[in-house]
C-alpha cells in the first residue's frame, strides 16, 4: 500500500528515493500499529480488572500481537543497480 501511494505522487522516482520513501512509510505504519496495540492491551487489562470474572483472555490472544518487529524493505537484482536511476515498470 505504501508503494502504491508513493508511486501515485511520483511514478518515476529514483530507486534511492523510492526505497527511502517506502522505508519511511512502512516505519510510520509500524509505529501506528504498535501504538494501537499498546492501547488495546491497556484497554483489555482495564476491562479484565473491571469485569471481575474468572474468564480470562488466553495468553496467546495478547502475545501474538506484533510489538517489536519492524520491516526493512530491500531491493535486489542480479546486476548492480544505479540507485540514481529512475524506477519504471
Amino acid at each position: 500500500q505504501a508503494l502504491i501511494e508513493i508511486l501515485k505522487n511520483d511514478p518515476h522516482p529514483s530507486l534511492k528515493d523510492l526505497m527511502t520513501n517506502v522505508s519511511h512509510e512502512v516505519h510510520k505504519a509500524s509505529l501506528n500499529m504498535h501504538s494501537r496495540i499498546k492501547t488495546y492491551k491497556k484497554d483489555l487489562k482495564e476491562w479484565h480488572r473491571r469485569s471481575c470474572t474468572e474468564a480470562a483472555v488466553s495468553v496467546s490472544d495478547t502475545v501474538a500481537l506484533e510489538m517489536t518487529n519492524f520491516q526493512d524493505p530491500q531491493l535486489s537484482s542480479h546486476k548492480p543497480l544505479n540507485m540514481n536511476g529512475r524506477f519504471s515498470l
